[in-house]
């Protein structure tokens, strides 16, 4: 079988699912693996330099994948999808393989696309055939695939990200604690992942005169955004902004908190929602993609976001009805909940690793 995608480097939450699955299929199959992503330019990922390099190293790929196809004579083709724009890369892909007679497995990680029906991304259905087999992160997802395009139910796999996280059965005892309630908020920071909702959501905190400390912790590649991220530290002694974590960093960051916010405007499934929820952290989030289902399953609260205003000034009222004995107390049973939902993600891979590595164009 063949495996297109993109692995890590750049990080981003695709490429690492990405690596985990390719690692996972290696297992148990020969594979053929082509990586789509210009790792060893990933210096250049938040350049303007970056889609220059990507439509480059679209004609590599290519021969590769054609070489792959009938050459080698691979009849399985996995790929992980581009979302946007990128997509026009995918549909000579797929249109390629489906003409050298491979069976197709679309893994979708971008909601927009779906929910928002595009013209690019039905293109993309059309080279890959009726007989693809496409892969998604949860219901609200699945719905939109099958509503916006046309594709069969019996076509479509649920696989959600939490598949991909280890399960521990470790029991912590809860301390008692005195301080100040923990927020916390993690992204690549961008406009997009809501980080001016944030902000205004711990400024009304301040306001309703909840005792909060409130850290925010991910790369900020837009100097207007950093402005205003630091301005927002230096009017809110709550507020410290940590920079880019990684490894035990990242994890000591989760661990630390009592709340974790993510009103992002475009996501599907995000990791960092169950990386909070490994920790037991409240979660309060956005709707977008599947996130409404996630959030509400792991015990937290979610709302759409249409207005700023109103989801900041209902997410800090909510905070604001909770002590943080509150907090404490159900954190471990938001823990086992979540080790639950690992235990039957890890079964759903499980059935699509077997399914992927026995197809037959």
């Amino acid at each position: 079988m063949i495996f297109l995608g993109d692995i890590p480097p750049p990080l981003h939450g695709m490429s690492a699912i990405n690596k985990q699955m390719l690692d996972r299929l290696r297992k148990v199959s020969p594979v053929t693996f082509i990586n789509s992503s210009p790792s060893f330019l990933a210096r250049y990922y938040h350049s303007r330099l970056w889609l220059l390099i990507k439509i480059a190293f679209f004609f590599p790929v290519t021969l590769r994948l054609v070489w792959a196809l009938t050459v080698k004579r691979e009849r399985v083709l996995y790929r992980s999808l581009n979302g946007g724009s990128g997509q026009v890369f995918d549909f000579f892909w797929v249109g390629f393989a489906r003409l050298l007679g491979a069976q197709i497995f679309l893994h979708h990680h971008a909601a927009l696309y779906l929910t928002c029906p595009s013209k690019l991304f039905a293109l993309v259905c059309k080279a890959a055939g009726a007989n693809t087999r496409h892969i998604v992160l949860g219901e609200a997802m699945r719905v939109a695939l099958e509503e916006n395009y046309n594709i069969p139910d019996e076509r479509i796999s649920v696989l959600s990200n939490a598949a991909f996280f280890a399960n521990s059965n470790a029991i912590e005892t809860p301390e008692a604690r005195t301080h100040a309630l923990k927020i916390g908020y993690l992204a690549n920071i961008s406009f997009s992942k809501g980080i001016d909702v944030v902000l205004k959501t711990l400024t009304q905190l301040k306001q309703l005169g909840v005792p909060f400390e409130a850290v925010i912790a991910g790369p900020c590649h837009d100097p207007e955004l950093k402005k205003q991220l630091d301005q927002a530290c230096f009017e809110l002694p709550e507020l410290k902004y940590l920079g880019g974590l990684y490894g035990d960093d990242k994890t000591r960051f989760f661990s630390d908190l009592d709340c974790f916010i993510y009103p992002s405007r475009n996501e599907a499934e995000p990791l960092v929602i169950y990386e909070a929820a490994v920790e037991g952290a409240y979660i309060l989030s956005s709707e977008a993609g599947c996130m409404k289902s996630s959030t509400q399953r792991l015990e937290g609260w979610s709302m759409p976001l249409t207005a700023v205003e109103v989801w900041a000034n209902s997410a800090a009222s909510h905070i604001s009805n909770f002590a943080i004995s509150t907090f404490d107390a159900s954190r471990q049973s938001r823990k086992n909940i979540f080790q639950a939902f690992i235990s039957e993600a890890h079964t759903d891979l499980d059935s699509l690793i077997k399914e992927i590595t026995h197809a037959k164009a």
